[in-house]
């Protein structure tokens, strides 16, 4: 998972942290959008998200994951939570804000407990 993640990092911090995921920006205004890049964008977000949930499965498997609930869900949300974290971060904080939200994501992902007290409301 923090490999994936330094996918975002890496993205923020090279040049003057300012750079941001392409996929983010576009997707922003999909529906405004009518373009062939459109389609484009959705596979990518969809290919994305995938990933995360193997990643998540995998996890969870070997027992370094401990989380509560439906993988596809939380992978979207973390997909959503790095393409936000970076484009907020461009904002305030740069790569080091991202690094901490990021750090804390994976921690959250390692804690049944969160989980399983957001679940069981």
């Amino acid at each position: 998972m923090r490999r994936y993640c330094r996918l975002f990092e890496a993205t923020l911090s090279s040049g003057n942290q300012d750079k941001a995921c392409l996929c983010g920006m576009i997707g922003a205004e999909l529906a405004s959008l009518n373009h062939p890049a459109v389609e484009q964008v959705r596979e990518f977000s969809q290919n994305s998200e995938e990933r995360i949930s193997t990643i998540l499965m995998e996890g969870r498997q070997t027992g370094d994951f401990r989380f509560v609930g439906e993988v596809t869900a939380l992978a979207a949300l973390i997909f959503a939570a790095l393409q936000g974290g970076l484009l907020l971060s461009r904002v305030r904080g740069g790569a080091q804000k991202l690094h901490r939200e990021i750090e804390q994501l994976i921690t959250l992902v390692k804690t049944e407990y969160f989980f399983a007290r957001q679940t069981s409301r």
